[in-house]
């Protein structure tokens, strides 16, 4: 019985006045957007005018893969955390 009563209290003791209600502001953060977002993506290969041999098909495709993730990583890291950012 006497929790019940120091519970009551502590619940009183944290209730607001009915006379003044709640302040509640929104900020929107801008930010600018960073320079390195901006930076395009490299071209893809440029393939030569015959029929590529397997390697070649090989190498030529994972030079685009690792272009295409390196860039993709640093545009992401770029614009990281910025939700508002158009």
């Amino acid at each position: 019985m006497m929790a019940l009563v120091a519970l009551a209290a502590l619940a009183s003791g944290c209730s607001i006045s009915a006379d003044t209600p709640p302040v509640v502001k929104t900020v929107y953060v801008e930010r600018e957007v960073p320079e390195a977002s901006k930076v395009p993506c490299a071209a893809p290969v440029s393939l030569p005018d015959r029929r590529l041999s397997e390697p070649e098909s090989a190498t030529y495709w994972g030079q685009d893969r690792t272009a295409l993730r390196t860039c993709e990583a640093r545009r992401a890291a770029a614009v990281s955390g910025g939700a508002n950012v158009q």
